[in-house]
């Protein structure tokens, strides 16, 4: 039976990313291979955002990893399938923010017929195409203006994530929602390590009350994987990431 250290995931991008950025001011010097070691996981999603890094030479760190997947972006979708093939653990390609219409690969450029063609061409390669959405895209003001069902039955898996903290007051009913327009479709869930929509270091009670349920549906298979974000606030003095490494150390050996 698996056990939470092998549905353990770190949200990866390039060590330091946030290095005065989102009020960061602090270096980190967590790779997501180490990041993800350091919380006791398995697996790594890889998302460069604006860095320009070698795909090929970051993939092959991450060789001891059980799995791992790369974003995906208009113009990378042959890189992520030759990285399929050589890496036997690279497996999932991810599109990140994908509601988001501020974000390059929104639902706007990847209507339901062009990801069913995108998952296509990733199925050929034993690999598969998983999304990212958020919590207040489940609510009556925030959500997108089509239906967000026809969107999430073309990706293999979704993951989910509360990017304000005070969204946590709401976690039952949206969390609801997100199970409601998701049924059939597997799933990830999130948890941030800094609270990036206030620029401010986490909580620690909402960070606990997540861990917990995210522990409570993994148990019940809602949930396939716990992701944790990310490798760059590890490492830069913040209590949270801390409670939640000792918190997980406790649950390692979980079975699920």
């Amino acid at each position: 039976m698996a056990k939470l250290s092998d549905k353990l995931w770190v949200w990866g991008h390039p060590t330091n990313a946030f290095e005065n950025k989102w009020s960061i001011t602090k270096k980190s010097f967590m790779s997501p291979g180490d990041g993800i070691k350091w919380l006791g996981g398995r697996n790594v999603f890889y998302i460069p955002t604006s860095y320009a890094v070698d795909p090929d030479e970051q993939v092959r760190l991450l060789d001891d990893m059980q799995t791992v997947g790369w974003s995906l972006k208009p113009d990378n979708l042959d890189m992520v399938i030759a990285l399929g093939k050589k890496y036997k653990n690279m497996k999932i390609g991810i599109l990140d923010d994908f509601f988001n219409v501020e974000n390059e690969n929104n639902y706007l450029k990847y209507p339901p017929e062009v990801l069913r063609e995108l998952a296509e061409r990733l199925h050929k390669e034993g690999m598969e195409l998983w999304m990212v959405v958020y919590s207040k895209h489940f609510r009556s003001d925030m959500c997108p203006p089509v239906d967000m069902r026809e969107y999430f039955k073309e990706f293999d898996g979704v993951t989910f994530w509360f990017w304000n903290e005070g969204e946590i007051e709401f976690y039952e009913e949206r969390i609801n929602d997100f199970f409601e327009q998701t049924k059939g479709i597997r799933k990830m869930i999130g948890c941030y390590l800094y609270n990036f929509g206030d620029e401010i270091p986490s909580n620690i009670e909402p960070t606990i009350y997540q861990l917990e349920k995210a522990l409570e549906y993994l148990k019940e298979g809602k949930f396939e994987g716990l992701i944790m974000h990310t490798n760059c606030v590890l490492d830069i003095g913040h209590e949270v990431p801390n409670v939640a490494r000792d918190w997980l150390a406790m649950h390692l050996d979980d079975e699920l």
